[in-house]
């Protein structure tokens, strides 16, 4: 019999016991690769029943290519596969109790492995070896063409809405993502899917809202007032979204400045702080030129133009055209600016 490691043997003895009473909440994953391949693969899980959870990160040790794992779970679950010291899973499938999962392949790079054992898994596997390319590339356009080729085609599977969730880059192309999501169809897109990734960036299964246009802003501006900005004729608009403590904020703000400098349209920078002090100082601090409105929203993404706005996170930019619809938006600094540049050419 295979020895389990202590540390793997501790790890599903807690699942175990924490899911006790229901000794057939289990999946199996039966890795049968070819024997030339060996070494550390970290699996990562979180396993459910009717009233306990465990988050289960373990070590497989993979020798002459053959390694089993017993997965505990009431609820079905997806299994994230890294291999050595990677953060970045390499492969991904999905797992229900009763499951017999099988992973074969001669090469030690999990995103060319074939995984088995149910549709969804043998679906997603098919499209994870076809796209390994993309999929490893630094680029995330890359990966989010093949998402995107996927979901057009198959808008009614339940692996699109998967892929959308783990494997799109929303912050490097967030139109990119709304409209691909909004474009699967609604039995696909399910609530049960969406808790399955564990996203904080999308808490329904809903479509996702179009940003409102910008028509009239009114904004908390320095020396307690409040200025509004209006969207009209022959204007573009630019609104930079910021914290203090975002990477990037420096390069972010000699960006807005240099447009400013531009003299043409309208441009706010909204902070996203809590604290009036943090936020104050940082603005007095600015080297941004006095043509640029310094705001703030104190509720930040909770705030009800930041809500019609769609603005989901920080640093965030949008840039909007004379009738208020939004031409850009996202955290790309030099997208909004060419976008802005070619509007007030």
């Amino acid at each position: 019999m295979r020895h389990i490691p202590l540390y793997l043997a501790i790890v599903l003895a807690a699942a175990l016991t924490l899911l006790a009473g229901c000794t057939k909440n289990e999946f199996e994953v039966k890795f049968d690769l070819d024997p030339k391949v060996e070494g550390n693969y970290r699996i990562a899980y979180h396993g459910t029943s009717k009233s306990n959870s465990i988050d289960v990160d373990a070590v497989v040790p993979v020798e002459k290519g053959k390694a089993v794992v017993k997965g505990v779970t009431r609820y079905p679950t997806l299994v994230y596969i890294y291999r050595g010291g990677d953060r970045t899973p390499a492969a991904i499938f999905y797992a229900e109790r009763g499951d017999d999962i099988e992973i074969t392949g001669d090469s030690p790079d999990p995103r060319l492995w074939t995984i088995e054992g149910n549709d969804i898994s043998a679906e997603w596997s098919r499209w994870r070896k076809e796209h390994a390319a993309e999929l490893a590339s630094p680029d995330p356009a890359a990966g989010n063409k093949a998402v995107a080729s996927f979901v057009k085609a198959n808008p009614k599977s339940e692996v699109s809405a998967l892929l959308m969730l783990t494997s799109y880059d929303r912050r490097s192309d967030e139109p990119g993502f709304v409209a691909l999501w909004n474009s699967i169809s609604d039995k696909a897109r399910t609530e049960e899917i969406v808790k399955l990734a564990g996203r904080s960036d999308r808490l329904t299964a809903g479509a996702e809202p179009l940003p409102a246009k910008v028509s009239t802003l009114k904004l908390h501006a320095m020396g307690d007032s409040l200025v509004e900005m209006r969207a009209s004729a022959g204007k573009a608009t630019l609104l930079y979204f910021r914290r203090n403590a975002d990477l990037q904020g420096e390069a972010d703000a000699d960006t807005v400045k240099a447009l400013a400098s531009l003299g043409k349209g309208q441009i706010a920078v909204i902070s996203f702080e809590t604290d009036s002090i943090a936020w104050l100082m940082r603005a007095r601090g600015d080297s941004l030129a006095k043509k640029v409105v310094n705001a703030w929203m104190p509720a930040a993404e909770a705030s009800e133009e930041a809500i019609a706005l769609c603005v989901p996170r920080t640093p965030w930019f949008v840039v909007a055209g004379k009738d208020g619809r939004q031409l850009y938006r996202g955290a790309d600094r030099e997208k909004a600016a060419r976008e802005f540049r070619r509007l007030v050419k």
